[in-house]
C-alpha cells in the first residue's frame, strides 16, 4: 500500500512540474564576454512571488518552477546598468532560452572647454568686432537647423504603427536565438522615440550577429538618442564599419557628442563626398563653427554652394560664418541672397535681423525684404517684429510716422504672440526713446516675467523707475541687474559658455516628443 501511495505522489509530482516552465540563457556584457554572479529575476503576473537566481561562471541561468505566463525577467550587477527583458510567455512545460545583454552605465558627459565657441561670442575673443548677443543666436539659430536632419538613420514612426508592437514582440518571444527578430523589435521602439527599450534589446541582436551593418547602425543611433555618445564612438571604432554615408553621419554625430568637433566636420564631409546632400554638406561647415574656426566653416559652406547653388540652408551657414568673422557686411548680403531664394521662407529673417543688429549699409534692402516677409506672412508674429526691429535700428526711427508704425508692429506681433521673445523689451526701448518711462517700466516688467536674466532689461528698468520716482524699485532692480552681471558666464574668463544650446546632438528635433509616443498595452 505505501509503494502505491508512494508511487501515485511521485506521479503527481511529475504532472505538476510538467505544467511549469522554465528560463534559461546566458548574461553577456556589451562585447560578448560573460558575466558572472549577476542577479536575474523573473516577474510573471500569474506568479505569486518573483524568482531570483545568479549567473554562474559562464553567465549562464535557470529560472525553473514557472507557471505558465508572461513574465519579465531584471537583471543586475555591480557595474552595469540594471537591464529589463521584453515580455516573455512561457509555455507549461517549455523551456525558453532567453540570452541577457548588460550595458556598462553612460559616462558622465564631456565637459567641453568650448574654446572656439567662447571666442566667437564672448566680446574679448578673437572675433571682438561682432555683437556678442547677435552671434550667440546665429549660432543657435543654425544648432536648431542642424537638428532637424539628425534622425536621418530611423524609420518613420508612420511606417511603424502601433499595431506592429504585439506581433514584433512575439517573434523575439518565439526565436529569442533570432537577431532579426530583435532587431526589429528595437528599431520599432526606436522609430517611436523609446531609446531606453530600444537599447537592451537592439544590443541583444548585436550579441547575436557582430557583422550586420543594419544592427550596428540602429545601435548607434540609439546610443547617440540617449545621450550615450562615448559608448557610440566605442562601439564604432571597435567594429568594421561599411564606409558609407550613413555611417559617417554616426561618426560625425558621436564625435560631436565628445566635442570633437573638428573631425566631426571631417566625418560629414567624407559622407558629402559619397553623397552630397544637403544635410551632410551643411555639417561639415557647421561643426567648423562649433571648433571656432569660422572662415574655415566659410569655406566649407562655400564648396557646399558650388554643389547645391540654391540650398537656403547653405546660404544660411554662410551667412552666419561670415558675420562670425566680423565681416557683418558680407554676412548681410549673402543672407539676403537667402531671403531672395524664397521670400515665404521663415528661417533665413531671423538671422537677416540678428546680423543687422550692427552698423551696415544696406538698411534700405533690408527693410525692403522684411516689409515683403510681412506682405507674404501677415500672420507671423516674427514677420511684424522683424521689420519694427530694422526699423529701430534706422537713422529716421525718431521720426513721428515711423515711431508710430514701429509701436503698431510691435503691439500687433505680441498681439499675435503674447510671449515673443524680447518684443516687450523692445517697445520698451521705443516708448524710453520717446521719454514715456511709466509705459517703458510696463513693458520691462512684462520682459523681464518672460525672460527674468536679460540684464539690459533690467538695466533700463533701474532707470525707468529712476524716471518715474519709483528709488526703492530701482535700488532692487539694480540689485537684479549685478546678480543677472555675476551669473553671466562672459564676466569671468575662468567660466565655461554654456555649449549645451549649441551642441545640435544633445536636443530632438522641434516637434518630436522627448520619450517618445508610447504604444497601448505596453508591459508595465
Amino acid at each position: 500500500m505505501k509503494t502505491l501511495v508512494a508511487s501515485f505522489l511521485l506521479a503527481t509530482l511529475a504532472v505538476l512540474g510538467a505544467e511549469d516552465g522554465s528560463i534559461t540563457g546566458v548574461v553577456r556584457d556589451e562585447q560578448g564576454a560573460p558575466i558572472a554572479g549577476a542577479q536575474v529575476t523573473a516577474t510573471g503576473e500569474n506568479s505569486p512571488t518573483p524568482l531570483s537566481t545568479t549567473s554562474d561562471a559562464q553567465g549562464t541561468f535557470h529560472l525553473a518552477s514557472l507557471p505558465a505566463g508572461d513574465y519579465r525577467l531584471q537583471t543586475a550587477h555591480d557595474g552595469f546598468v540594471t537591464g529589463l527583458s521584453a515580455v516573455i510567455s512561457v509555455a507549461a512545460g517549455a523551456q525558453v532560452a532567453m540570452p541577457v545583454t548588460l550595458s556598462r552605465p553612460p559616462a558622465a558627459r564631456p565637459q567641453f572647454e568650448a574654446a572656439g565657441v567662447r571666442g566667437l561670442i564672448d566680446p574679448g575673443g578673437y572675433s571682438a568686432s561682432s555683437n556678442a548677443a547677435a552671434a550667440s543666436s546665429l549660432i543657435k539659430g543654425i544648432a536648431d537647423i542642424k537638428r532637424t536632419g539628425n534622425d536621418a538613420t530611423t524609420p518613420a514612426e508612420t511606417s511603424t504603427p502601433c499595431g506592429l508592437e504585439p506581433a514584433l514582440k512575439r517573434d523575439v518571444e518565439q526565436k529569442p536565438e533570432s537577431a532579426q527578430a530583435s532587431l526589429k523589435l528595437g528599431e520599432f521602439y526606436l522609430a517611436h522615440g523609446q531609446e531606453a527599450k530600444a537599447l537592451p534589446i537592439l544590443e541583444h541582436a548585436r550579441s547575436l550577429n557582430r557583422t550586420d551593418q543594419e544592427t550596428l547602425e540602429q545601435l548607434t543611433d540609439a546610443y547617440l538618442r540617449a545621450g550615450r555618445f562615448d559608448a557610440a564612438r566605442q562601439l564604432l571604432t571597435s567594429s568594421v564599419v561599411q564606409e558609407r554615408p550613413a555611417m559617417y553621419r554616426l561618426v560625425a554625430r558621436a564625435d560631436e557628442g565628445t566635442g570633437k568637433f573638428t573631425e566631426a566636420s571631417h566625418a560629414y564631409q567624407l559622407a558629402a563626398d559619397q553623397d552630397p546632400t544637403e544635410e551632410n554638406l551643411f555639417g561639415a561647415g557647421y561643426e567648423l563653427i562649433l571648433a571656432g574656426l569660422p572662415r574655415d566653416a566659410e569655406q566649407a559652406f562655400a564648396a557646399g554652394l558650388k554643389r547645391s547653388p540654391r540650398s537656403l540652408k547653405l546660404l544660411i551657414g554662410l551667412g552666419s560664418a561670415q558675420f562670425l568673422e566680423g565681416r557683418a557686411a558680407e554676412s548681410i548680403q549673402t543672407l539676403l541672397r537667402a531671403v531672395d531664394l524664397d521670400p515665404a521662407d521663415p528661417r533665413p529673417y531671423a538671422f537677416l535681423s540678428g546680423a543687422t543688429s550692427t552698423a551696415h549699409d544696406d538698411a534700405e534692402r533690408v527693410h525692403v525684404a522684411f516689409e515683403r516677409f510681412l506682405i507674404v506672412a501677415p500672420d507671423n508674429p516674427r514677420a511684424s517684429y522683424y521689420l519694427a526691429l530694422a526699423m529701430l535700428h534706422e537713422p529716421n526711427a525718431d521720426q513721428a510716422t515711423n515711431r508710430s508704425r514701429i509701436e503698431a508692429l510691435l503691439k500687433r506681433a505680441i498681439l499675435l504672440d503674447p510671449v515673443l521673445p524680447d518684443a516687450h523689451f523692445q517697445l520698451g526701448v521705443l516708448y524710453e526713446r520717446q521719454g514715456d518711462y511709466q509705459a517703458a517700466a510696463q513693458e520691462l516688467e512684462k520682459e523681464l516675467s518672460l525672460s527674468p536674466n536679460l540684464k539690459e532689461a533690467h538695466y533700463r528698468l533701474v532707470i525707468a523707475y529712476r524716471q518715474t520716482g519709483r528709488m526703492d524699485l530701482s535700488a532692487k532692480e539694480m540689485q537684479r541687474f549685478r546678480e543677472a552681471q555675476e551669473r553671466s558666464p562672459a564676466q569671468k574668463a575662468s567660466m565655461g559658455v554654456d555649449i549645451d544650446q549649441f551642441i545640435s546632438v544633445l536636443g530632438k528635433p522641434e516637434g518630436k516628443a522627448a520619450g517618445g509616443s508610447l504604444c497601448p498595452g505596453d508591459f508595465p
